[in-house]
């Protein structure tokens, strides 16, 4: 058996009293916390409070009830009684909300919210009340600090939200607030069937297209009669979707709306049509729970899925082009465009899908390899693996890959790991034979190049890039063609070092750059005698260009490229104020351009500068 004793937390007891010294019943005491739902505690009817806390350091205690302001106490390290804690009455926010036409509006909700720095459950750190206006157009809030600064905002349906009314509160009551909404744009019309009848129910979706993912939106559904309305939408570009029963859904691209617009659009839906079918395998056996999959060029996708005998039916679909996926486990994925709802049933065949399923481990230890990455490739070498969208895979902790969704054929693999050598695997055939069902791969370890770069002073340079190309074997090749993709890169720590790994034997260019200082080769090789050579380089501190282009009439450009030209060449973007900028530059001659768009600008325009070794130049543009 096993046995525990627990030591029962510190005791936090005191008493909360109003200002007139009567005691606070049922006053609600939290311990802050955060990432957590923070532990809550409740007065006697006496205002009394006594109760243990599992927290051992110092916390903060909120104490709050209504009718009264929130009390923040620091509560010290191992608890004790904390005496009388005094609260103070809240202050109260007080106003009108108003309609666009100035006239009181019932049934607002009217929101304020503040800044807590002591709520941050979930990473809130917003606190806020809500209530809605009287028949009157009149609304009251209670403000839990009195001095706090709130941002206060009324809603109502089919108006545009109002802007917030900011105000910092000095322990008094706030009166005579007056909020007043806006119309907004807004979109309304009827939608009919074929024959022009008004159809119940139809949902209409109006989506921003300014802002995806931010962007407003808005929803009705017609009434009996076909009518809807959509209000309180802001100027701007929009897409309408709008579907019903037995009906075909119809999408319109793009609709603009103007500020406060109020836009008529009749819709008219066309009588729907099915897509129906069937979803089998090569062997002709029902497929059970396919997905299918509907999209037409003018309307939203519509899906499904196959019962048990494989049959499908996707509804509300019009007369134009249909693209059809279809996709199921263990299955290829299959996609068909070109099709009509009028054309019958379909018959859909999957084909059987593959997986390649194989074991990664250390050549020298036989350990598995975590996370070693196995990229899949055609055949024939190229890079993708035909008919798959699953073209890698990491391998566990047990140093197992899966790959599946593959078609028939042949893949090859490209195995790569942080500190082995890479491994490919050619001739991989699906379906494979019974002895190829799974792969062993053990990778060696490659050679490791490590170091420190530092700066003119001799500290250590943080985020300096570390790039390692290999070299031929043969020293005397041309420059031109020594230089390639690099091998392995890296950026020194904040001391400065740095390490490659994973380098197979030969030789091997470094070079070592950083923002503001000059480039630096240095040539290694790793062989089996030295296979972890030490490298430490100084890199020189480079020279700067640096300025700002104004637009005609002394404007400041805030866009358009800035284009170097000398023992370097390079192109800087104009940020805004008009900056732009080059470092870790070699002392030499420079040109310098502004280059509006893909076009260069005239000869005329070109500066020439003589820069100095670790100089600094500015170097102001005019736009032409």
């Amino acid at each position: 058996p096993v046995e525990i004793t627990m030591n029962p937390g510190p005791l936090i007891s005191g008493v909360v009293l109003d200002r007139e010294g009567n005691p606070v019943a049922r006053a609600r005491l939290e311990i802050a916390k955060a990432w957590n739902t923070p532990d809550s505690h409740q007065c006697e009817p006496d205002g009394k409070f006594s109760f243990r806390v599992s927290e051992e350091k110092a916390f903060t205690l909120l104490v709050r009830c209504l009718g009264f302001a929130e009390l923040v106490v620091e509560v010290p390290e191992g608890g004790g009684d904390l005496g009388t804690l005094t609260l103070e009455e809240s202050v109260r926010l007080i106003g009108v909300v108003y309609d666009p036409d100035g006239e009181p509006l019932s049934g607002a909700r009217v929101t304020a919210s503040r800044n807590d720095p002591t709520r941050n459950q979930r990473g809130s750190t917003r606190r806020s009340t809500s209530t809605f206006t009287d028949s009157e157009g009149a609304f009251s809030l209670e403000a839990d600090d009195p001095y706090a600064a709130y941002q206060i905002s009324a809603s109502y349906p089919l108006l545009l939200p109002s802007d917030d009314v900011e105000l910092t509160l000095a322990g008094e009551s706030v009166q005579d607030l007056a909020i007043r909404l806006r119309w907004g744009a807004s979109v309304f019309g009827m939608v009919s069937g074929p024959s022009g009848e008004g159809i119940e129910g139809a949902s209409v979706e109006l989506r921003s297209r300014e802002n995806r993912r931010g962007g407003r939106r808005g929803t009705s559904r017609s009434s009996g009669t076909g009518e809807y309305q959509i209000g309180g939408l802001l100027a701007g570009k929009y897409q309408v979707r709008v579907s019903a029963p037995r009906h075909a859904s119809m999408v319109i691209p793009e609709i603009t709306l103007g500020e406060d617009e109020a836009r008529r659009l009749d819709l008219r839906l066309g009588p729907e049509r099915r897509l129906v079918g069937i979803v089998i395998d090569e062997q002709r056996v029902a497929i059970d729970r396919a997905r299918v999959s509907v999209s037409e060029k003018q309307a939203s996708r519509r899906s499904g899925t196959s019962d048990p005998t494989g049959a499908f039916s996707i509804d509300r679909l019009g007369p134009g082009e249909l693209t059809v996926t279809v996709e199921a486990e263990g299955f290829l994925r299959y996609r068909e465009s070109n099709l009509f709802a009028s054309d019958g049933s379909l018959e859909i065949v999957l084909r059987q899908a593959y997986s390649i399923t194989g074991l990664i481990l250390d050549q020298g230890t036989g350990d598995p390899i975590h996370r070693a990455r196995v990229q899949l490739g055609s055949g024939d070498g190229s890079r993708s693996a035909r008919r798959t969208r699953n073209s890698w895979a990491r391998t566990d902790a047990e140093g197992i890959f899966l790959i599946e969704g593959l078609d028939v054929g042949e893949y090859q693999l490209t195995i790569t790991a942080d500190g082995y050598v890479p491994f490919t695997w050619t001739d991989v055939r699906l379906p494979a034979r019974p002895s190829e069902e799974e792969i062993v791969v053990a990778l060696r370890a490659g050679g490791r190049v490590r170091g420190t770069v530092y700066d003119p002073v001799g500290r250590g340079l943080s985020g300096a890039r570390v790039r390692a190309f290999r070299l031929p074997d043969d020293p005397n090749a041309e420059a031109a063609t020594r230089r390639r993709r690099s091998e392995v890169q890296g950026r020194t720590t904040e001391d400065g070092a740095f390490s490659l790994s994973g380098l197979l034997e030969g030789r091997f260019e470094l070079v070592f750059s950083h923002e503001d200082h000059l480039e630096r080769v240095e040539e290694v090789t790793i062989s089996l005698d030295q296979p972890e050579p030490l490298v430490t380089v100084t890199l020189e501190r480079g020279a700067k260009i640096e300025g700002r282009v104004y637009g005609p009439g002394g404007s400041l450009q805030e866009s358009g490229t800035v284009v170097l030209a000398g023992r370097l060449s390079r192109r800087a973007r104009v940020r805004k104020g008009g900056a732009y900028r080059f470092t870790g530059l070699p002392a030499g001659t420079y040109t310098v351009r502004f280059q509006a768009g893909r076009t260069s600008s005239a000869p005329e325009g070109l500066i020439e500068i003589l820069l100095p070794a670790a100089g600094s130049r500015t170097i102001d543009l005019q736009a032409p």
